[in-house]
């Protein structure tokens, strides 16, 4: 494991260790509750490392460096977690992980501040065996209750906590527009819209999706109440398989990667027209310097 920071245009080895297994997936908590990190691996654990409170001041090199591991959970089905997600921070420092048994686990930590136990909330099934599931949560806002999307091959899943019955309820199942299984989700913040956004990156597509309530009470799930209705709103083509998708603060413009090193921001217009307002191009030619450059460069 590294941790690279950014100091003046440069980034810079802050830390490194090892750890048992193959990592397959990590994610950072929100900084009110601390510099945590959280490390999914092929054998169904997630491990829990808090930053030393002097990372910075120490050299790359040095002793003493290494994140403090904190706690481990195991998800019951023991298969492989391909991602590790973070809810909002409102919801209190609570983790998602999905592995590819189509299987979602939740749990929650006994405190916000260096957590040692986690508890099993949840668990629900997305999927069937053998699918990379790929996850996000609705951004927190009053008056809501906590949501999440769940991917598992071409479909999409809405999922709604229900606080009468303190359980979690489908309410929607949307399909990708190029039949190919997702890879990468986010939800877009609300801004006052009297609908949501979610985007969802697929094969060369990433599909917009526009969610609303369900004024009739009813939901794909047959939970009644409440419920959930989405469609496909827009369909975005790229040259090269879609990677990741990532809406900005307002909700308003959709960053979208692909393999082909480019990155692509889409806006609507007045009309609803979806347009390229950005192109960015990588250098297939820039490489990230390692370990001995650092040292290199630090002598």
């Amino acid at each position: 494991m590294q941790v690279w920071q950014l100091q003046e245009k440069t980034w810079e080895l802050v830390s490194h260790w090892k750890v048992a297994g193959m990592p397959s997936h990590m994610a950072w908590s929100h900084p009110e509750s601390g510099r945590l990190l959280a490390v999914a691996g092929q054998d169904g654990e997630v491990t829990f490392w808090e930053a030393p409170v002097h990372a910075r001041s120490a050299a790359p090199t040095g002793e003493g460096l290494h994140y403090r591991h904190l706690s481990s959970l195991r998800c019951s089905t023991g298969r492989p977690i391909r991602q590790v997600l973070f809810a909002p921070v409102q919801l209190g420092l609570i983790v998602v992980a999905a592995s590819d048994d189509g299987c979602v686990h939740m749990f929650e930590a006994d405190t916000v501040m260096s957590p040692r136990e986690w508890t099993l909330q949840s668990k629900l099934q997305v999927g069937p065996m053998g699918q990379q599931p790929s996850l996000c949560w609705r951004p927190f806002s009053t008056g809501t209750a906590p949501m999440l999307a769940a991917a598992c091959g071409p479909s999409v899943q809405i999922w709604q906590h229900d606080l009468a019955h303190l359980k979690w309820k489908l309410h929607a199942e949307l399909q990708s527009s190029s039949r190919q299984p997702i890879c990468c989700l986010d939800w877009a913040p609300a801004m006052g819209r009297p609908v949501e956004l979610l985007a969802a990156g697929s094969g060369s597509c990433a599909d917009v999706f526009v969610l609303s309530r369900d004024e009739g009470g009813s939901s794909s799930s047959g939970g009644g109440g409440g419920g959930v209705v989405g469609e496909l709103y827009e369909a975005l083509q790229h040259q090269g398989a879609v990677w990741k998708v990532e809406w900005d603060l307002l909700g308003i413009s959709l960053a979208v990667g692909t393999d082909a090193q480019r990155v692509y921001v889409w806006r609507a217009d007045l009309a609803g027209v979806w347009r390229t307002t950005s192109l960015l191009e990588g250098d297939a030619s820039a490489s990230f310097g390692g370990e001995d450059d650092m040292r290199d460069e630090e002598e």
